[in-house]
């Protein structure tokens, strides 16, 4: 069974019904591809990308639809408020009317706690929620974990992504070839620039490693994507797990669900690649890029810039960075039905990073690289032309770039 379900936190982003079109008609098998959306949108105002317009973009697109679903018939069946939808598995969609649904609901098939929209017979399952009501993206991920129904294998992505033509046999096979019994593919892609449509495909598919950069202001690792300088023979191991595009058996939503931290945007690949090491599972750099992303942001409101620094969202900040900084000192308890397989000292050993005294090796730097030679642009390169991008951004030149470094 080669079902892939395809997590999607969205966040006032009109990109969304065209990363979901690119992921269906770029499939090698689209009938085994589904999707689970956290929409975030203006439902007062109607953004440009209200729920209906995501659903009626290409449910009713006949081409799609017949590449997509064959032969099933359509099914627009909506879960109100405090109904549970009678298509759900183990009752993970119940809905409530309760957007501060709190920790405790971190894990699987746990009750969604908004309403929760099911088309094409729980092809596309939807929860909407209000801008008001969002949390942030970790916030958002954790959310969308509560739309897994069983499905063995889980694509998390952000909502603003392009698909080589094949990507999900590709993915399996690369997966495949991990010398891990508890592997995961990650990666930053490579960019696509606004406008293009869903049919768009990059020429560029050399595979990304993540890398070490720089602690940030509030004492957290901050990473990057450095590309390689050509396809690899097979996955290579990589130091670090990015949240915007991963991929592995479901198996890892029991073990290690998504951690929920409120009004945060920095943290949460750091607490999520620490758990998951911890827990035995290993990450992996994809044999090729097989997505690419829109890193410019220009396009589309961002929830830092909505919720401001409003009291109630620094509060919330803090407790969130509080958490983050228990966690990654090793300070959080074992769950007693999924126990740590490794200390948290062994991660930081295995990258040889100090975290005290934020000393960072060559090693980390480089994403477990022998040599500098393996990445197009050396990191004396790659300063260069930072300063130059800062450069040509404060005099208004190019748009700023939202690359998670």
């Amino acid at each position: 069974m080669r079902k892939i379900l395809v997590l999607i936190p969205s966040y006032r982003d009109d990109e969304l019904p065209l990363t979901i079109q690119s992921a269906i008609h770029q499939a090698d098998a689209p009938r085994e591809i589904s999707f689970g959306c956290v929409w975030q949108g203006d439902l007062r105002n109607k953004d440009k990308t209200a729920a209906d317009d995501l659903i009626t973009s290409f449910t009713f697109n006949p081409a799609l639809r017949a590449k997509w679903l064959g032969s099933h018939r359509p099914s627009h069946r909506t879960a109100g408020p405090g109904r549970q939808d009678d298509r759900a598995s183990g009752g993970s969609s119940t809905v409530q009317d309760d957007p501060q649904h709190g920790p405790a609901a971190c894990r699987p098939r746990a009750r969604a706690p908004h309403p929760l929209f099911r088309f094409e017979c729980g092809y596309l399952k939807v929860l909407v929620l209000d801008k008001g009501a969002a949390r942030g993206p970790a916030w958002a991920r954790h959310l969308a974990q509560l739309l897994w129904e069983g499905e063995p294998y889980l694509l998390a992505i952000d909502s603003h992504m392009r698909f080589r033509p094949k990507w999900d046999t590709l993915l399996l096979e690369d997966l495949g070839r991990c010398p891990s019994s508890k592997p995961i593919l990650t990666s930053y892609p490579p960019a696509y620039p606004h406008g293009v449509g869903w049919d768009y495909v990059s020429d560029e598919t050399r595979p990304v490693l993540l890398c070490a950069s720089h602690f940030d202001e509030n004492g957290l690792l901050r990473t990057k994507g450095r590309m390689l300088t050509s396809h690899l023979p097979s996955p290579c191991p990589s130091l670090f797990w990015a949240a915007g595009f991963w991929f592995g058996r479901s198996d890892v939503l029991r073990e290690v669900p998504y951690v929920p931290l409120p009004d945060i945007f920095f943290g949460e690949e750091q607490v999520m690649t620490l758990l998951l090491f911890r827990h035995g599972w290993d990450f992996y750099c994809p044999t090729k890029s097989v997505v690419s992303h829109l890193w410019k942001r220009e396009h589309r409101p961002f929830f830092s810039s909505d919720q401001g620094a409003a009291p109630p969202a620094m509060c919330s900040r803090q407790a969130s960075l509080g958490a983050v900084r228990a966690i990654l000192a090793g300070r959080d308890d074992d769950r007693p039905d999924a126990p740590c397989e490794r200390p948290a000292q062994a991660y930081w050993d295995m990258i040889r990073v100090d975290p005290q005294t934020q000393r960072i090796s060559d090693w980390a730097l480089q994403g477990g690289m022998e040599s500098e030679e393996a990445f197009v642009l050396t990191r004396a390169a790659e300063e260069k032309l930072s300063r130059l991008m800062s450069i040509f951004t404060q005099r208004g030149i190019i748009a700023p770039v939202d690359r998670p470094s």
